[in-house]
């Protein structure tokens, strides 16, 4: 009989990635062992932990009090555990991966986002390019037809 078992795991940090890795091996194999069988992982690693450096993520905050006000501004936002390919670049440079809200609608990756914040382009207003936006349902509308 074979079984098979794949998930994700996600950790703030590469030696919670070594941890969690050495550990799904020993249960498995003690598990397979016991029942005269063997065991074999295979541990993919896709994005590793996204961790911003603080001196990148202090200016972030400033800059975001000084555009929107502090009483906008969340400059002590606790971790997520997000896949983020983001990560990438931050292991290459110093960075910061922040979140920009548009107020009061669906949250990162929702199927019916409403992308107007009050302050962007709506239907039949022009780029500054003179080039025309595709329109932009109504949020309401959206918000009817999704989930």
């Amino acid at each position: 009989a074979t079984a098979v078992l794949t998930g994700t795991v996600r950790s703030f940090s590469t030696a919670m990635q070594d941890f969690a890795e050495r550990r799904i091996r020993e249960v498995a194999q003690g598990i397979a062992k016991a029942h005269g069988g063997i065991a074999e992982l295979k541990y993919e690693r896709l994005c590793p932990a996204t961790v911003n450096h603080e001196a990148e993520t202090l200016i972030c905050a400033e800059v975001a009090r000084q555009v929107a006000g502090a009483a906008m501004t969340d400059g002590n936002m606790k971790p997520i555990l997000g896949s983020e390919d983001f990560s990438f670049m931050l292991q290459a440079r110093p960075g910061a991966f922040i979140f920009l809200g548009q107020g009061d609608t669906a949250y990162c990756h929702h199927p019916y986002p409403d992308p107007d914040d009050g302050h962007g382009l709506r239907d039949g207003q022009a780029d500054p390019d003179g080039s025309r936006p595709d329109p932009v349902e109504p949020a309401a509308e959206r918000r009817r037809l999704g989930p």
